[in-house]
């Protein structure tokens, strides 16, 4: 008599538990329920799972890239298994398993990583490509431990903005500082792409004085060098430090492959834009322009954001705003929430504080639509 398949005996396993198999094939979608759900999560080491309603739109969309995200995922052998999940949250059955995960639109993607029941947030892209990069970047190592002079040189030049510490082995804060790694690893909310790593040995720490540990530090390619992290080591003061220390206070607007993570995440805030436009071959127009912006953000007074671009690189933004090319440089303050734009055209810098000044009383007009 031929013995059954493993396909067969998960089938009949989960025949006799209730719910569906979760020994999926490989790079197939797992299908699960409030009865199979815990299991699953137990038995996967990262699995995403995406809570969906049938009739809704954004969600068959995304059927398709989930479905072939998750083939393209399979042959992968070079780092732990990822597998993808979807689960129906308009399902009475899994009604409790929804508002446990506090799933609150469709679709809502989670990620569960060691068998801890509690997923944290994707915010990623929804297209395959997409989803199958940042899984790996969220499934891989939540910090790197560097041991010489020629790793942490490597590392400081890989991003514009990376976080590097030093703890003892086995430090209590290290747990901390991993945590708010993997959290932000991948992740979206905010546009947060941070890498953290960190020495045991104070003395690799490049541009700070040999410091006790734990120190934590920010070393960006922008503005100041190094920022000491002073508060206390929690996670939430870890994040917030991270958040408001990691763009700089004028970005560029330009196609480099280094300012495509900062500019995503300045535009992912739901603050007003503040955004200049020069013709850059002036070198000392955009000079006194970027200084005048630089002043105003450095007070910290708004929340705005700014931005610098050259005119002639971003054509197709001044047609956006409605900037005559005429009347450069110009300075377009754009109100997201209200859709609303404001344009200082023939702009000079030492106008600019006093016209933003206008937005935050509420006297400045002319806004268009």
């Amino acid at each position: 008599m031929a013995r059954p398949s493993v396909s067969a005996l998960a089938v009949l396993v989960a025949c006799f538990l209730g719910g569906e198999a979760s020994a999926n094939t490989p790079g197939q979608v797992l299908v699960l329920d409030a009865d199979s759900f815990e299991a699953a999560i137990k038995q996967h080491a990262f699995i995403a799972v995406e809570f969906y309603a049938p009739w809704c739109g954004h969600c068959k969309r995304l059927e398709p890239e989930w479905a072939k995200a998750a083939e393209s995922l399979a042959p992968l052998s070079d780092g732990p298994a990822i597998v993808l999940a979807k689960v129906d949250a308009t399902d009475e059955k899994n009604a409790n398993l929804a508002k446990e995960q506090d799933i609150k639109g469709f679709p809502t993607i989670k990620i569960f990583r060691d068998g801890v029941a509690r997923g944290q947030d994707y915010t990623g892209p929804r297209v395959a490509d997409g989803i199958v990069s940042t899984l790996e970047k969220m499934s891989g190592p939540a910090t790197f431990a560097l041991t010489t002079e020629e790793q942490v040189k490597a590392f400081l030049a890989r991003d514009p903005v990376v976080m590097l510490a030093v703890f003892q082995r086995g430090a209590a804060g290290l747990s901390v500082y991993e945590s708010v790694a993997r959290n932000m690893r991948g992740s979206s909310s905010g546009g947060l792409e941070v890498n953290f790593g960190y020495v045991m040995d104070a003395a690799l720490l490049p541009d700070v004085e040999k410091p006790e540990s734990p120190a934590v530090y920010m070393y960006k390619m922008f503005d100041e060098r190094v920022v000491r992290f002073e508060s206390d080591l929690t996670e939430d003061n870890l994040r917030a430090f991270v958040d408001s220390h990691s763009l700089p206070l004028v970005a560029e607007l330009d196609k480099k492959p280094e300012s495509r993570n900062i500019l995503r995440r300045l535009f992912e805030y739901r603050a007003p834009k503040v955004l200049a436009f020069v013709d850059y071959r002036n070198e000392q127009q955009r000079g006194e322009i970027k200084a005048a912006l630089s002043e105003v953000a450095a007070k910290g007074e708004t929340n705005f954001k700014f931005v610098i671009g050259d005119s002639i690189e971003n054509e197709g933004a001044i047609k956006f705003f409605g900037v005559s090319p005429d009347l450069l440089p110009a300075v377009v303050l754009h109100d997201t929430e209200a859709d609303k734009k404001y344009v200082l055209r023939e702009a000079v810098a030492g106008e600019i504080g006093a016209w933003l000044g206008q937005y935050g009383s509420g006297t400045l007009g002319g806004a268009l639509k």
